[in-house]
């Protein structure tokens, strides 16, 4: 009994816990959008580089049980490809023009059909009303063949009447409902109104002839939108009437003729009720889905799923941005970008003004512009405030973008430290391992041209090695050769300089760093020990050479032992026996008419060595050719810009070339030109000529762009571009 009671006493919780929350289900049904016609085109404004895609639905919206959301709509938005769009909404308001469309066919003519009948015609004439006063309607019967029963008209008493009297059902004829739709649809559908056909049945189609498509079709070739209302209890079926409703963006709902008023009531209540929206966006060509999200003034959301079709990719205009604020360095500026479709933007200009003055003091043209970009006026001032303005232009020079930014010029002190130093190992031939290797840290790099490295010797009060100096441009390893400097401790400098001046107060100092250069003893020891195959090498010759010493040993051992055995059977002892007297051997003297001796061989010649000569009766006498080098010989010409000349011999195995006054050759042009303090260098070697790009702008030979810090072979005769507007002629 006890857990009975429990039982009990749990399910009346559960139910009074049930009651609030389907309470609230019922206060708070889900609402729906009711789609009449969704329609994209192209669209560019008079003002407009480039075209857009508009995007326009006609809706209805709807309570679960098909009544009217009597609501307005505060906002609507579109939900495409992950991105949002505002669009515009609004209620429609146009004239309307419709047909009404009623079943007198012998479907209602028997039992209690004509009852349901007139029940069902004296709600539609007393909700007609409810459609709008800016609905012109027509009234048309059908049975076996459509008949107009008034023409379209505003007056409403004659057609109500009409309506409630003036039709009847007609014994035995047959329901030709295709028929009938098809001509209601084609006497509106060349009004200039919004266009709707209006019917109300008990009957399917007996007649078969036009077919339903046909009808659909029609209706959806003129944007004419069908509404049906059946009488349940007879052959007609929601079904079969949304087949012409859902096509054309109308509405089917079945009702009794006891309560057909509250459904004709509503059902014309949708032609005052609909609304409007307009989206603009740019999606790519096909089918496409978005999703409408509607906001009505009570913050409630509806939501749409709408699927339209696009006639071309549509892009988005190109657009910047400044973004953040405008960092100002020692020596120029750094300001950050928000583009869009940089693919249509060509160039963007920069241009800095005095905001006091409303003076432009700097401007120029980026090519290579990017998320981040840097530029360099010379003439700001520290302290005073400026306007940076950003002006994108697309391919015909136009502009179509822009965008400004208030700064002050307040550039941060400078500073730099070496991180780190690596003395040269001497392994290889590479000019790293040659070099003094030097990391730093810049509290502001984007400051910094290039940087200035010498060496220091603390053994000599530390003076500057002169020989030890280097110029190297910014974004390039920092490398000091070593040259021919002996062993020792010696001290890094570096200095860092923005358009050839020096940033910070002095010249960052590293920690004393040892040279010592490998014996040869240590290069073979280190070059057996990373070349297996020359330790096995050394080690075959090793073992050849004992092993050649084992045999001559032997060998020498061998001839003893029978020398020895010879001497004793030739000369036995005999002491009876005394030994003849030994004579002097004389040398035997060649005689007359005998074959001379043949010469010794010639001395055998190292393969690395000189060939001998060859006999002078074989070969004419004359200086034989030695191989080597040729001098270094090229020229150089300015060619654009034409109003400036330049000439410049190369004579030397490098030769730098850039606007900076420590090259070798010094083109007479400013930074807007392009060409960087240090733009390129041209070497000789094994008698062929290579250029290297060491520049900001980019190097082009012949029209072709070199790699950035590698070598590019030249040929005899090439032009050359630096940067956007520079041209120079090489010739050897």
């Amino acid at each position: 009994m006890r857990n009975l009671k429990t039982l009990a006493i749990a399910a009346a919780g559960a139910l009074v816990l049930a009651l609030p929350l389907s309470a609230l289900a019922l206060q708070a049904p889900e609402r729906i959008i009711r789609l009449h016609d969704v329609q994209g085109s192209s669209f560019q404004a008079p003002d407009a580089l480039f075209p857009e895609f508009r995007l326009r639905t006609q809706f209805s919206m709807l309570e679960a049980n098909g009544a009217i959301v009597n609501q307005e709509v505060d906002k609507a938005a579109l939900r495409f490809a992950g991105q949002p769009f505002a669009g515009s909404a609004g209620k429609l308001t146009g004239d309307w023009s419709m047909a009404l469309l009623v079943d007198t066919s012998g479907t209602l003519a028997a039992g209690n059909g004509n009852a349901d009948f007139r029940k069902a015609m004296d709600a539609l004439s007393r909700q007609i009303d409810r459609a709008g006063d800016n609905v012109f309607m027509s009234l048309l019967t059908f049975d076996d063949t459509p008949r107009i029963q008034q023409d379209l008209t505003k007056e409403r008493e004659e057609l109500k009447k009409k309506i409630a009297t003036g039709i009847a059902p007609r014994a035995g004829a047959k329901a030709c409902l295709n028929q009938g739709l098809f001509e209601a649809v084609r006497r509106v559908k060349d009004l200039p109104t919004r266009r709707a056909v209006f019917v109300v049945t008990a009957s399917q189609d007996g007649c078969e002839t036009p077919s339903a498509q046909s009808v659909i079709d029609l209706a959806k070739q003129n944007k004419v939108q069908i509404y049906a209302v059946g009488l349940d209890g007879y052959a007609v079926s929601k079904a079969a009437l949304e087949r012409f409703t859902e096509p054309t963006g109308g509405i089917a709902l079945m009702t009794n003729a006891s309560e057909s008023i509250i459904t004709f009531g509503n059902q014309m209540s949708l032609l005052a009720n609909q609304w409007e929206t307009a989206y603009a966006f740019f999606p790519a060509k096909g089918p496409q889905t978005a999703e409408m999200i509607i906001t009505l003034k009570s913050g409630t959301l509806i939501t749409k799923t709408l699927n339209f079709d696009v006639d071309k990719d549509y892009f988005p205009p190109p657009k910047i941005a400044l973004k953040g604020e405008v960092q100002a360095l020692t020596s120029g500026l750094v300001f950050n970008l928000d583009i869009t479709t940089k693919e249509r933007i060509r160039r963007v200009e920069a241009r800095v003004t005095d905001k006091r003055s409303q003076a432009e003091v700097y401007r120029e043209s980026l090519l290579d512009f990017a998320p981040s970009n840097t530029i360099r006026p010379t003439k700001l001032e520290i302290g005073l405030e400026y306007i940076l303005t950003v002006i994108a232009f697309d391919e015909q020079n136009r502009p179509i973008a822009s965008d400004n930014r208030e700064f002050a010029f307040k550039p941060p002190e400078f500073t730099l430290l070496i991180e780190r130093v690596e003395a040269p190992t001497f392994q290889g031939t590479t000019t790293a391992s040659q070099s003094f290797s030097v990391t730093v840290r810049a509290s502001n790099p984007l400051a910094v041209t290039r940087y200035q490295l010498f060496l220091e010797n603390p053994a000599a009060n530390n003076a500057m090695i002169r020989e030890s100096e280097v110029f190297l441009e910014a974004g390039r390893p920092l490398l000091i050769p070593a040259g021919d400097l002996p062993n020792g401790v010696y001290v890094v400098r570096v200095r860092a300089l923005a358009s050839d001046q020096p940033l910070g107060a002095d010249a960052a100092k590293s920690a004393p760093v040892s040279l010592v250069r490998p014996t040869g003893l240590d290069n073979f020891i280190r070059q057996a020990r990373d070349n297996p195959l020359l330790l096995l090498g050394l080690v075959a010759i090793v073992l050849m050479a004992l092993a050649v010493l084992v045999a001559v040993i032997v060998l020498s051992r061998n001839r003893t032992a029978r020398a020895e055995k010879v001497v004793e059977a030739a000369l036995p002892i005999n002491p009876r026996r005394q030994a003849a007297p030994i004579e002097p051997q004389v040398a035997a003297v060649p005689q007359f008419g005998q074959p001379p001796q043949q010469p010794a061989p010639p001395p055998y010649v190292s393969q690395h060595g000189a060939a001998p000569a060859p006999p002078p009766q074989a070969y004419p006498s004359g200086p034989v050719a030695v191989p080597g080098g040729q001098a270094p010989s090229a020229s150089l010409r300015l060619i654009q810009p034409a109003n400036v000349r330049w000439e410049g011999r190369v004579s030397t195995t490098t030769y730098t070339l850039g606007r900076a006054a420590d090259n070798n050759g010094v083109l007479p042009v400013d930074g807007a030109s392009g060409v960087s303090s240090r733009h390129l260098v041209l070497s000789f070697e094994q008698g062929r000529w290579f250029a290297t790009d060491v520049s900001r702008n980019g190097t082009l030979v012949n029209g072709q762009r070199l790699t950035p810090n590698q070598k590019t072979p030249l040929p005899p005769t090439a032009m050359i571009g630096l940067g956007p507007t520079v041209q120079v002629e090489f010739r050897t």
